[in-house]
């Protein structure tokens, strides 16, 4: 956008050259502290330098994103889980206690999570009291999600032909988003499929086409010690 609107006041047009690595090693916010001999490290499931803050676990093996690090947001959860003398007790009362007394602020909050049978009954409750939260994806979540289907993000192609055991399956859709030219994901083929399409196209007789079929299948099933034709 800065380069169109530089060429909209000079008339000098630019070439970008943009990388998927650069544009992530910008958000590294570590990078200067290494400078003041502040090194980070792996940290797991949470911030060393507030709490709570990271990713919490729900019962079979599902998981929340949560950030109440602030007083404020803290003393509404604990409410919520029904823990209200946790805002003034002592490893749980400040910010920097909550980083101190961190496996057990953990603890609290995972053991409340995992009192419901599914953690998104724990999500909408907690999105209720305005804390932000966010139910981290399982594959099963990301088939059933409304906003990347209205997206055209998933798609149902059709199997291939030799395929009949299911008619189609769920596939990710074209990423980019072309208005002239928009794209469609379709099935795929099978192998040698358009074979007499392609080759009569360039003047192959369809019966040399079929002799080649036949012998190239008979060189394969041979390899594999098994008769031609049988899988």
């Amino acid at each position: 956008a800065s380069a169109l609107y530089y060429r909209e006041k000079t008339g000098i047009g630019q070439w970008l050259d943009i990388a998927l690595l650069d544009a992530i090693f910008s958000y590294n916010s570590n990078f200067e502290n290494a400078e003041l001999g502040i090194y980070a490290t792996r940290v797991g499931n949470h911030a060393q330098n507030v709490a709570p803050y990271g990713v919490f676990e729900g019962n079979n093996h599902e998981y929340i994103a949560l950030v109440a690090q602030y007083n404020q947001i803290w003393t509404k959860l604990c409410r919520l889980m029904g823990r209200p003398e946790l805002v003034t007790a002592e490893g749980f009362d400040s910010p920097d206690s909550r980083v101190a007394n961190l496996a057990n602020v953990v603890n609290v909050i995972e053991t409340w999570l995992k009192t419901f049978p599914d953690v998104r009954e724990a999500v909408k409750l907690i999105e209720a009291e305005d804390i932000p939260v966010s139910l981290i994806y399982n594959i099963d979540d990301i088939h059933k999600d409304e906003h990347l289907k209205s997206r055209g993000m998933i798609v149902d192609i059709e199997s291939p032909t030799p395929i009949k055991t299911i008619d189609k399956v769920a596939s990710r859709g074209i990423v980019i988003h072309m208005s002239e030219t928009p794209g469609k994901m379709n099935k795929a083929p099978a192998i040698g499929e358009h074979n007499h399409q392609v080759m009569e196209q360039y003047g192959m007789p369809a019966s040399q086409v079929d002799r080649l079929q036949k012998k190239w299948a008979d060189e394969y099933w041979a390899k594999k010690g098994r008769t031609s034709g049988h899988s």
